[in-house]
């Protein structure tokens, strides 16, 4: 069997791990109550304007826009005004009380009556930058709409949007029924945008319209469909898929025998978190070591080889320690050095440190190897991949695999032909 294998691999190594990006919070404050002309505050509206606060809160914490609320937001304005001294709606004196939730973005505004309307005026607050990003004043919320939970959710939904400019933007949800599809790559318009996992995969910020939806999982034929987009909703876009006639189901089928059994015993998982352990000890004993020791051979007064011919401070205790004679010979003077010790006491010690960083060094690519070949079958379900076995021959489909790198970590681009 001619097998041809095509490897590239990025391997990031870092002492600690980083935050996944998040998405900005954005604090939604309870709107305040006003009272035009020094009326009394009518209990009507006061329940009006809790119940509009809780439908704003209620977009900011659906997920699929560009902001995730707070976990502070449950804040009233009136209130927060009060513990700022605020009298006054200034960014420079609103942004503190953002700040103080832990928000980067902030909503807040007012209610009254007027007739048969409510008259409402919305805020959007850059925290950081402590401008105002955008305003809503005197939106016209009718009475009857108002005592209409769904009108009224519609109501804010619209102004929500607009608000953080989110108007044209919808969400849809893949919900795969087949068995399976696990692992398989989702597509809009040809651009990856993620891979199924339980049979699911929520896409959000696409723009409203038509879209191209494109589904290959190893094993099954391709899908596509035409999907519409709506704005500012959520739509669930439900797929089957069908099995390519040509890639063998994964069994193991005994010769003589008249049982077969599913083939999968997922040993390889344990294979490469052990490759990753070793690779992470390794790398880190490699830099430590590598670092003591050039510290060491810096601290050295007198860095010359034996031939008279001096050397780069950088190097010399690598073609020292490799060399012939003790480090008293080579370096006879007893007098201290920077390293408060004699220049020999010191090479002793670098050329330790030195075998040290090598057997760092080898054990980081140990692990990284093992990682490596490990990869595919410990991360990669095989039921996604035909496996035919009779006997000890083994046929695998040509696979290829690209994961995602993020800016905060690393990862390994990889390509097996098999």
């Amino acid at each position: 069997m001619i097998r041809a294998v095509s490897l590239t691999c990025l391997v990031l190594f870092a002492m600690g791990s980083a935050p996944a990006l998040a998405k900005p919070k954005i604090a939604i404050l309870g709107l305040e109550v006003l009272n035009p002309g020094g009326a009394s505050l009518d209990a009507q509206t006061t329940v009006i304007a809790k119940e509009l606060t809780d439908q704003l809160r209620v977009r900011a914490r659906a997920g699929s826009g560009k902001y995730e609320i707070a976990p502070n937001s449950d804040k009233e304005l009136v209130d927060e005004k009060l513990m700022q001294s605020c009298d006054t709606e200034l960014p420079s004196c609103m942004a503190p009380i953002g700040s103080a939730i832990g928000a980067s973005w902030m909503i807040y505004g007012n209610i009254r009556k007027e007739g048969a309307n409510y008259v409402v005026g919305l805020t959007l607050l850059n925290v950081n930058t402590k401008t105002r990003e955008r305003t809503l004043p005197n939106q016209l919320l009718p009475t009857n709409d108002a005592a209409d939970t769904v009108k009224l959710g519609a109501w804010a939904k619209k102004r929500y949007s607009t608000l953080v400019d989110e108007s044209n933007l919808g969400t849809v949800v893949i919900e795969v029924s087949t068995e399976g599809a696990d692992g398989g790559t989702v597509k809009i318009d040809g651009e990856e945008r993620g891979t199924i996992a339980n049979g699911r995969l929520p896409i959000p910020n696409l723009s409203d319209g038509k879209h191209r939806l494109v589904i290959e999982v190893g094993g099954f034929q391709r899908f596509e469909k035409d999907i519409t987009v709506a704005p500012n909703d959520k739509t669930s876009i439900p797929v089957t898929l069908t099995r390519d006639p040509n890639v063998k189901d994964w069994k193991i089928h005994e010769i003589g025998g008249t049982t077969s059994e599913e083939a999968h015993t997922n040993y390889w998982r344990g294979l490469f978190i052990g490759g990753t352990v070793v690779a992470i000890v390794g790398g880190a004993y490699w830099g430590y070591s590598w670092n003591k020791e050039t510290d060491i051979a810096n601290g050295i007064t007198h860095p010359a080889h034996p031939s008279g011919q001096v050397m780069p401070q950088s190097n010399f205790s690598d073609s020292l320690c490799k060399g012939k004679g003790s480090p008293g010979e080579i370096f006879p003077d007893t007098t201290p050095n920077n390293n408060g010790e004699t220049d020999a006491q010191s090479l002793t010690r670098a050329c330790n440190y030195r075998t040290k960083t090598i057997y760092g060094i080898a054990g980081f690519g140990v692990g990284a190897l093992v990682m490596i070949s490990t990869f595919y079958s410990a991360w990669v379900k095989p039921g996604n991949e035909p496996h035919d076995k009779l006997g000890s021959r083994t046929k695998k489909a040509t696979f290829a695999f690209t994961p995602v790198i993020s800016p905060e970590g690393g990862g390994a681009a990889l390509r097996i032909d098999w």
